[in-house]
Parts: C-alpha cells; sequence; structure tokens
C-alpha cells in the first residue's frame, strides 16, 4: 500500500541516540498512522542498534509504521540507496539515526502531504550544538504553503541542506539516480541529484528536524573531516562528474553554492591534515582545477586565504596551517569553555 511519506533511517552503531530518533517518529494520531513508514537501514552495526529498532517494528506491527532492514556495512549512500530502493511513500525524506524530529511538527506534515502536488518541499529545521546546548533556527523566505515554480525561488546555499528538503520519490527511479557508497558526506548528493530535475517547490513553515552538531567522531566535526579527508575528493569528483551536463540557470546559483561549500570544507581538511609536501601540492591543484573548470565556483570559494594558497611557497602553506589549527583549537576551547559555563 502507497502511503504519504518513508522516513529512512541510516544507523550504524547509534544505539545511544537511537531511541530517541525513533521516539520521535511515534505520532499520537492514529489514523495517520498507515500514511507513512519508519525504514530503519542498520548498516551493518555491531552495538544494540538491531534490538532497540525492534522494539519499534514490533510495537506497531499490526500498522507496520516502522521497518527494519539489517544489512552489511556499505556506508550512508548504501542505507539511502536500500531506503529509497524499497520505500512505499510518495515523498521520501532522511532522518539520520543520531538526530530526531519535532514530534507535534511530523504530524502536522504527515498531514499537510495529503493535498501535497509539488516536486519538492522544504521544511524548517534546528541545528542544536551537544557541546553548548546552543540552537539555531533555519527558516526559508519562501511563500509558505503555495506551490512555487523553482525560478521564482531563492534559496541560500548555505540553508539549502538535506534537513529541510523532502522529495517525491520518483524522481530517483526516472532519473536512476544513487547515492555514492562506502563514502561519507553523500547527504550532499541526496539534496542536490533530484533537485536537478524537479520544477516545483513547496514551503512548509514546519520546524521538523533536529539536527545534532558539535558530536565528537561525527562526520563534519574536526576529526571526522580529518579521518575521511579522501571521501571529501571522491565526493567532488563524482559531483564534478554528475553536474558537468548543463544545469539550467535557474537552478546553477544554488547547485554551485552547494558544491562550493563542499570545496571549502575539502580545503579546510588539508589544512588541518598533515603539513607535507604532497598536501601542499594536492592543495594547490585542486584550487587550481576548481580555477580553470569550475569558475563559478571558484568565485564563491575564493578570499584572502585562497589567493595566497594559490600563489604560495611552501613555507607560506605551513604558516596557513599553523594558523587554520589555532583557529580551531581556539573554537574548541570556547566551546568546551561554555559547555562548563552552562
Amino acid at each position: 500500500m502507497e502511503r504519504l511519506l518513508s522516513i529512512i533511517v541510516p544507523a550504524y552503531n547509534v544505539e545511544k541516540f537511537l531511541k530517541k530518533t525513533l521516539d520521535s517518529c511515534e505520532i499520537h494520531n492514529t489514523e495517520l498512522l498507515t500514511q507513512y513508514e519508519v525504514i530503519i537501514i542498520n548498516d551493518g552495526s555491531t552495538d544494540n542498534t538491531h534490538n532497540i529498532s525492534m522494539n519499534y517494528v514490533n510495537k506497531y506491527k499490526d500498522t507496520q509504521t516502522f521497518r527494519i532492514l539489517d544489512k552489511n556495512n556499505g556506508g550512508y549512500g548504501s542505507t539511502i540507496n536500500m531506503g529509497i530502493s524499497v520505500a512505499k511513500g510518495k515523498y521520501v525524506k532522511i532522518l539520520d539515526g543520531d538526530d530526531w524530529y519535532n514530534t507535534i511538527a511530523l504530524e502536522k506534515f504527515i498531514s499537510l502531504l495529503t493535498n501535497a502536488k509539488s516536486d519538492a518541499i522544504l521544511t524548517d529545521y534546528t541545528s542544536i550544538d551537544d557541546l553548548t546546548g546552543t540552537q539555531q533556527l533555519c527558516c526559508y523566505t519562501l511563500e509558505p504553503n503555495t506551490i512555487q515554480k523553482i525560478e521564482d525561488c531563492y534559496i541560500p546555499p548555505k540553508d539549502f541542506n538535506m534537513h529541510g528538503i523532502c522529495y517525491q520519490k520518483k524522481f530517483f527511479e526516472q532519473y536512476n539516480i544513487k547515492i555514492t557508497e562506502h563514502c561519507f558526506y553523500t547527504d550532499t548528493e541526496f539534496l542536490l541529484y533530484p533537485f536537478l530535475y524537479v520544477k516545483t517547490i513547496q514551503y512548509y513553515t514546519i520546524n521538523l528536524y533536529q539536527y545534532r552538531v558539535g558530536r565528537e567522531g561525527q562526520s563534519i566535526s574536526t576529526s571526522g573531516v580529518l579521518a575521511h579527508i579522501l571521501d571529501h575528493e571522491l565526493l567532488i569528483k563524482n559531483m564534478n562528474t554528475y553536474f558537468a551536463r548543463e544545469i539550467p540557470e535557474q537552478k546553477k546559483l544554488l547547485i554551485d553554492g552547494r558544491i562550493a561549500i563542499v570545496y571549502d570544507s575539502y580545503i579546510r581538511g588539508l589544512l588541518l591534515s598533515s603539513c607535507c609536501k604532497k598536501n601542499y601540492h594536492k592543495l594547490q591543484n585542486f584550487i587550481c582545477l576548481i580555477k580553470n573548470n569550475y569558475p563559478e565556483r571558484y568565485k564563491i570559494i575564493v578570499n584572502k586565504k585562497t589567493i595566497l594558497l594559490e600563489k604560495s611557497n611552501y613555507l607560506i602553506y605551513l604558516l596557513c596551517c599553523i594558523w587554520h589549527r589555532k583557529i580551531e583549537c581556539s573554537n574548541y576551547k570556547y566551546l568546551a569553555k561554555s559547555k562548563r559555563g552552562n
């Protein structure tokens, strides 16, 4: 039976967080329990992820609101690919296994989907810092509840994230969209690949997604960026290839802006990693590649640091690395102090 919404939950060793994640998907309106599904993709976890998930599968056996699929570890992209392949929902949305939804907002969201016809739907989301407890709400300036053409909308690239987007599943099927497997940071692919094809979007002023940041070991943390620098390289290569095709003008600014954010994160990773000549040449070659082949994206990331690195010798590169690390260290100490103060 087709449902309105499929929520795909990538889960790898998230036993500490998963109960809160799945609790947040339990809405109180029993009439809506057959209108959505929560698909937990257990990506080869070695902790209690499977058993925690089964509690919800068994609890909702009659309505089949919760499902679990166990698989060998294949990385974040593989969980999304598998989830989409079995999804029964008209729309698909991602909920990471260490994040959660505002349950009241989820219930309202599912009710609104009853009449939804747009290709994509945006909702608000909140970033919540694990270290300080600081919360930051991300809202959009689009006309609420109205189906709008993409060319009539402006969405700042920095605010356009997986946490706020929901797509009709048919786009993944129609265009055979597959997310890179055995690779981190591929939520950007989920965000951008179908966006290339959508024509309409609708915005609901619902603060749905609660996004946990600042957790040590998280892929976006400093340690995570350093551990997965090669994943950044693979992601950049795949996105450059995917978007080598002509991008419609009304989508170009947003797509280029989002890809440029990935570029900038990669540069940050190289500056934080080993200060060797191999990384120095890798950094210079990368900046040169972007400047020559993707000038629009280069203009977005260009700043004094980029220009300096592009024209620098090895000594200046070393100084940039030291300066960058001092900033990261200062930020970490500030956050740690803020946490103690709370």
